[in-house]
């Protein structure tokens, strides 16, 4: 019952613009994190070893993998290069509805 009650709510405020927007980013952001988070795993490194090969702290490499920090091109790039991986970026058109 509860979930239905969840995602009701989530349904009605995701009507909201601002919202919505505001959810779509998030959703991204967790996203990013939830790719490095597997990459990082495969390779066998733990958070701690990912964050002093980049120079930064294991509490920024866990804010990255749960979505909660944003993170540069720049930083991105690091991470790709430490995690032996090729950075894509993507920009797909935004079609409306006339």
């Amino acid at each position: 019952m509860k979930t239905k009650t969840i995602k009701t709510l989530l349904n009605k405020k995701l009507k909201k613009k601002s919202f919505a927007k505001a959810y779509k980013e998030m959703a991204r952001l967790v996203e990013v994190g939830l790719n490095i988070a597997k990459l990082r795993e495969k390779t066998g490194l733990t958070q701690g070893q990912l964050a002093k090969k980049l120079g930064t702290t294991q509490s920024v490499i866990s804010r990255i993998e749960n979505g909660n920090q944003n993170v540069s091109l720049a930083l991105l790039t690091k991470i790709a290069h430490v995690l032996k991986c090729e950075l894509t970026v993507k920009f797909k058109p935004i079609y409306t509805e006339i």
